[in-house]
């Protein structure tokens, strides 16, 4: 399943196009797995703007409607690296701890400042896939 929201088109550049999407009804990937909320682009100082780089060129002018979309082996991937990562490196420091015979209240906090670590460098750096169609 993809997700897919229109939005209004705000600036295009020759590397990024900027947007801003329009409220309307969830579409079935957001109303079921909640991942829109996650993956559609680089969120800018305006909470209600996004920031997607261009692959490629693209025939818009600002004031334009577009079709945003994110597909599903781009959202699977977004998924497994946000979450198996941080999960890995959590078990990992726990086993680790374990071996080292650390106290457990020790061990619970290193594990989850990794765990959060990773997440935020796994997600940070995360690429996801947006198509943008008019």
């Amino acid at each position: 399943m993809s997700c897919s929201k229109k939005a209004r088109v705000l600036s295009v550049d020759s590397g990024r196009i900027v947007v801003q999407p329009m409220s309307d009804a969830l579409c079935p990937s957001c109303v079921g797995q909640g991942v829109c909320r996650a993956m559609t682009g680089r969120a800018r100082a305006h909470q209600s703007e996004i920031e997607i780089p261009l692959s490629a060129p693209i025939d818009v002018s600002p004031g334009a409607i577009v079709s945003l979309t994110v597909l599903e082996s781009s959202m699977r991937q977004w998924t497994v690296r946000a979450y198996a990562a941080p999960l890995i490196a959590l078990l990992g420091m726990i086993a680790i701890g374990a071996m080292l015979q650390w106290p457990e209240a020790l061990v619970a906090l290193v594990a989850w400042l990794l765990a959060m670590g990773v997440f935020r460098v796994v997600t940070r750096h995360a690429r996801i896939e947006i198509q943008v169609r008019t």
